[in-house]
């Protein structure tokens, strides 16, 4: 029995991660191979941030993205429920040790910024990812996976694999997979292409991958590259309405001068 893929993937990425936007060929285009196809992506953590987590926080994500699509037919309605979901699991679950480290830091800083979601359609600009895990992480995989401890995966959660199960690990197939040098290897594009030639048309793809820069940067260029990308991707990237931007906080306190001005003018008036 082959694999059998859905109309709606929902893939959930276990790996290690880096943004490949100072490479050369760092854009693509979605080509889309089924007409009206969508790619809706989550990151869990902001760009330039790494991400904190173990196999059994893997599993828990996991049943939570099952269960809320099993309950909800409208993608767009899914995606809006289950984000704020998966955010609180990982704010309560994510116990990271006291330290300075400035991943750790940058962690806990950047949390609130973290699954932003990207929603693209066919001819799309896209910024590449690499998802990679070194080889001596793969025969651990390889031996923990007997004990559904998969550590490291790229999992379609919901297409039927070869034993009629549902869980297809795109890690450990090729293509999308590449070897280089000591790792294995698939890009965002490669996984998209995969995907939707195999029959999908809805792909929804949960980062739960690091979200690296290539490149080492100074804390002032980082903030803004963090910016950039935020912008280029074209995120979801919705103000909290309790949350006044300082935009709003100038126009208030403007307007709140001009009135202000404009009562003591007339008391002055009315002295006189």
């Amino acid at each position: 029995m082959s694999i059998r893929y859905p109309e709606t993937a929902l893939v959930a990425v276990n790996t290690h991660g880096q943004i490949a936007q100072e490479t050369s060929g760092q854009r693509f285009k979605f080509q889309e191979t089924i007409p009206d196809s969508r790619i809706i992506i989550i990151n869990a953590t902001a760009p330039g941030v790494s991400n904190y987590t173990d196999e059994i926080h893997t599993t828990g994500k996991e049943e939570i993205i099952l269960e809320e699509f099993a309950n909800t037919t409208d993608i767009d309605e899914f995606v809006r429920l289950v984000v704020p979901e998966l955010k609180a699991y990982d704010k309560y679950n994510v116990k990271l040790s006291k330290g300075s480290s400035p991943d750790k830091k940058n962690y806990r800083n950047l949390f609130s910024r973290g699954y932003k979601v990207q929603k693209k359609r066919n001819n799309d600009s896209m910024i590449e990812k690499w998802f990679s895990i070194n080889n001596s992480e793969y025969q651990e995989k390889q031996m923990f996976a007997e004990r559904n401890l998969d550590d490291y995966s790229i999992k379609v959660l919901n297409a039927e694999n070869a034993e009629g199960r549902n869980g297809v690990d795109i890690l450990t197939m090729s293509p999308p997979t590449i070897l280089l040098e000591n790792k294995r290897v698939v890009s965002l594009e490669r996984l998209i292409r995969f995907l939707n030639r195999s029959g999908v048309k809805n792909i929804i793809i949960f980062d739960f991958s690091c979200n690296n820069f290539v490149d080492k940067y100074s804390p002032r260029t980082e903030r803004r590259k963090r910016r950039d990308i935020e912008k280029d991707m074209d995120m979801n990237l919705v103000p909290n309405p309790r949350k006044k931007t300082r935009r709003a906080r100038v126009e208030r306190t403007n307007s709140d001068t001009v009135r202000s001005t404009v009562r003591s003018h007339k008391r002055k008036r009315k002295s006189r």
